[in-house]
């Protein structure tokens, strides 16, 4: 797998992550909609609060279930990047870069924000996965 692949794909990982965990221990757990809930109406305020981009931010002690920061963090919101992020990451994992896919109709068709793939276009694996994490392509993603 290329480096400058997985870089990139870290980079944009870093840049469209609206969740941020952070934990030396990390176990299998997840936190219930209602611990969520009891650990953002018990966490304080900070005084010096961190300007970041996203719309939507949380980063919480998973211990202590304490948020030590949030931006917007109780209203609900889209996934955005998130699948594309996620579909990259099995592509990586299950296909060869430097194998050739040809366009289908219906990727050629995808809306959204597209690359501008092209029925029968022929283009490789690891160009179609710049297309999508650089461009956000849906038309990628289906091809």
């Amino acid at each position: 797998m290329s480096k400058k692949i997985i870089f990139t794909l870290t980079i944009i990982l870093l840049l469209f992550s609206t969740t941020v965990y952070s934990d030396d221990n990390l176990e299998d757990e997840s936190l219930s909609s209602d611990e969520l809930n009891q650990a953002i109406e018990t966490s304080s305020n900070l005084e010096n609060i961190p300007n970041i981009n996203a719309r939507h931010a949380i980063v919480l002690d998973r211990n202590s279930k304490t948020i030590l920061f949030g931006k917007k963090e109780k209203e609900q919101c889209k996934m955005a990047s998130t699948t594309k992020i996620m579909t990259s990451i099995i592509v990586i994992e299950n296909a060869n870069l430097k194998d050739t896919v040809t366009v289908f109709s219906k990727a050629a068709g995808t809306g959204g924000s597209r690359l501008g793939l092209s029925t029968n276009d022929k283009i490789t694996v690891e160009n179609l996965l710049y297309g999508l994490m650089m461009r956000s392509g849906n038309d990628d993603a289906v091809a």
